[in-house]
């Protein structure tokens, strides 16, 4: 096989990626060794140039940001978000057999995805997404949701992704920075990467 990728070959790749039953869409971009992009192809219902979510990557900027912050000291890994987080917010977010674990949950366990905290983007959830039923999911929703659930474990104890750690710390970005995180995104990673065409 040729080391060298062409727009011919890249078509081919994309188109045959979305005639999987389960791949309605796909776009490839290839990027020369300085990192500037040099092949891009889309297919199914995408296009190379059409907006498309980039859904859980979004937890690799919240990772990013957190790290630029502990970096300036506004932060450490290992501090408790109750630090940061009001009583309501933590009123019974994490009780696990009948003890209480909300105001023991460090920064550091929602990062690494092991705080326990039920992932309020259930079986429910996704099924009614995915009939079509499109709705907006606020932070007070999120909340709400994950605590109608039971959590797995004691915090630090086990791994479990979760979507609702990275809802909290979005929260606790924009507490610390006093800034919404579509703006924090902004100033820390799009303006600094020059992505211009992506958005919260």
């Amino acid at each position: 096989m040729s080391n060298i990728i062409d727009q011919f070959y890249l078509d081919d790749i994309t188109s045959s990626a979305v005639s999987n039953n389960n791949i309605f869409g796909a776009v490839i971009c290839v990027e020369s060794g300085d990192g500037s992009l040099s092949l891009i192809s889309g297919a199914g219902n995408l296009t190379a140039d059409q907006p498309f979510f980039i859904a859980s990557v979004t937890k690799l900027y919240v990772t990013a940001v957190l790290l630029k912050l502990r970096t300036e000291n506004q932060l450490q890994l290992e501090d408790k978000i109750s630090r940061y987080l009001s009583d309501d917010i933590l009123h019974q977010l994490h009780v696990f057999r009948g003890v209480d674990y909300s105001k023991e949950i460090t920064i550091k366990h929602l990062m690494s995805n092991t705080s326990g905290i039920p992932d309020y983007f259930s079986t429910n959830t996704v099924s009614e997404l995915t009939a079509g039923k499109d709705q907006k999911w606020g932070f007070d929703k999120t909340i709400t949701h994950a605590k109608r659930k039971k959590p797995k474990f004691v915090p630090g104890k086990k791994a479990k992704y979760s979507d609702t750690n990275y809802q909290l710390l979005g929260k606790i970005i924009e507490i610390i920075t006093g800034k919404d995180i579509n703006t924090v995104f902004k100033e820390h990673i799009f303006n600094e990467l020059n992505l211009v065409k992506t958005f919260i």
